[in-house]
């Protein structure tokens, strides 16, 4: 049935569903195109993620310490001689071919399994909870008796099934901005790293689902909150609080809980300074178990002994430091995260027109315009909190590279790549959401808002599909 808002203007309930179910069965084809479209190898470090993978999927979620900085575990010499093969094609920009591989799949699903020990601490020192999607693709492909490639396939089917579930979970759940939010956790890069072994789309999706169960209860109070909620947040916050060292930051959502939903202020209190301290825990313990350095393992030169003591002689220069190369790559990062695909050297590593990503933009934000109805005031406290934690985050992660990556007297920070920031990104999108005043008629133009976000979707699609099909054919 329509409800209708303050304002006098009608909004459908199926009008949004329907706009939501054409989304994201759009994606889901292209996701699954992807699975079968890029190269074996072909994704963001899918070698190292698929080698974290297959540890889980052998059931070893811990890995084993192999010396200073650098952990790994005993794999399948077989899925690693297939791994061998597509990482050579892409490290000499050769194309592959699928009959080949097939081929060597199909032989080496015949040939006896021989554990061997390997070291790959970039994402060995990453909890299991990410990689379960993958693993269990894996193990199913493995009890059908299939070859490494079509593991590696059933791996990417897995994790995109459960990444657009989450995404499915989080557009449920959120009282407003759902278009929006969908269309950025669905773009192109997103997409691209959902249908590979990435960690990145359940590092992402988990606190997304964080963000809408807390915006859930601040924005609809009069609402009996379902049964367990409590207990619910907690173990969302300690999920969150395994998956990336800065995520803890987002512990912080947990204030927008309003105190009406508790018995009393301070068992309001009591609640929230449990809920952050659990996922700061849960953080700090994960980090001393695998303090893994990535300058080192990459040798960039990084010294954070060093780093830090510079910042601590200098705050205001490091400081500078940071929201120079913070402004500075604002762009590069919005581009970047939003349409590259593929980890490796070119032409396996491109990005898509940037002039599709600044379209995007602007339907995406004109869609956060869009959709809030006029029946629901403006919450310029609860946006606040969502920038500021949003800041926070961007914040630390800039620290975390310029201390853990690159030299420590460097004022440029290098590595951080535009695909890390779609959590911040999201945050701030839901505190525009939350503080504009809805447009008059954008409410019934939201479906074409949306389509405005999917035609460069498509087009980026299309661009990246006609790229990897040269590679792979």
């Amino acid at each position: 049935m329509p409800r209708r808002g303050g304002d006098g203007r009608t909004v459908t309930r199926v009008g949004e569903a329907a706009s939501i179910r054409v989304l994201l069965a759009c994606m889901a084809t292209i996701g699954i195109i992807l699975v079968f479209r890029v190269p074996p190898m072909g994704g963001f470090d899918e070698a190292f993620h698929w080698r974290r993978a297959l540890q889980v999927a052998a059931l070893h979620p811990l890995a084993r310490r192999l010396g200073p900085n650098d952990w790994g575990g005993r794999l399948d010499a077989r899925a690693l001689a297939f791994e061998a093969r597509a990482d050579g094609a892409i490290a000499s920009g050769a194309p592959m071919s699928v009959a080949e591989l097939a081929a060597l799949s199909e032989g080496l699903s015949q040939a006896p399994r021989r554990p061997v020990v390997v070291s790959f601490p970039s994402t060995a020192s990453f909890s299991p909870l990410a990689y379960l999607p993958a693993a269990s693709g894996i193990v199913a492909a493995r009890m059908l008796h299939l070859g490494p490639l079509s593991q590696l396939h059933a791996g990417r089917l897995a994790n995109l099934l459960a990444y657009l579930t989450l995404v499915w979970c989080v557009v449920r759940v959120l009282p407003l901005g759902r278009l929006a939010a969908l269309a950025l956790l669905t773009g192109p890069t997103a997409l691209h790293l959902a249908s590979s072994f990435s960690a990145d789309p359940l590092c992402n999706a988990l606190p997304a689902l964080l963000a809408a169960c807390c915006l859930r209860l601040h924005l609809c109070p009069d609402r009996l909150p379902p049964r367990g909620w409590r207990l619910g947040l907690i173990v969302l916050l300690v999920l969150v609080g395994l998956l990336k060292p800065i995520g803890f930051v987002l512990s912080g959502l947990v204030l927008l809980v309003p105190s009406g939903c508790f018995a009393s202020g301070r068992a309001g209190r009591l609640f929230r300074v449990a809920a952050v301290a659990a996922c700061c825990a849960t953080t700090l313990g994960w980090t001393l178990a695998y303090p893994f350095v990535p300058g080192r393992y990459w040798h960039t030169g990084a010294q954070p002994h060093a780093a830090v003591q510079a910042m601590l002689r200098a705050p205001l220069h490091a400081a500078s430091v940071l929201l120079r190369n913070g402004w500075n790559d604002r762009w590069f990062w919005w581009v970047d995260g939003w349409g590259r695909y593929g980890g490796g050297p070119g032409p396996y590593h491109f990005t898509v027109p940037a002039s599709l990503a600044g379209v995007f933009l602007s339907a995406v934000l004109a869609l956060a315009a869009a959709d809030r109805p006029g029946s629901q005031p403006a919450r310029p406290a609860a946006a606040a909190l969502l920038a500021l934690l949003a800041s926070g985050y961007v914040a630390l992660l800039l620290l975390a590279f310029r201390i853990g990556y690159g030299p420590p007297l460097s004022d440029f920070i290098d590595g951080v790549q535009g695909r890390y920031l779609l959590l911040p990104e999201l945050l701030l999108l839901l505190s525009l959401v939350l503080v504009l005043p809805p447009w008059v008629r954008a409410v019934r133009l939201a479906p074409v808002l949306l389509a405005g976000c999917l035609l460069p979707d498509l087009g980026a699609a299309v661009v990246a599909l006609g790229h990897f099909a040269g590679l792979w054919h």
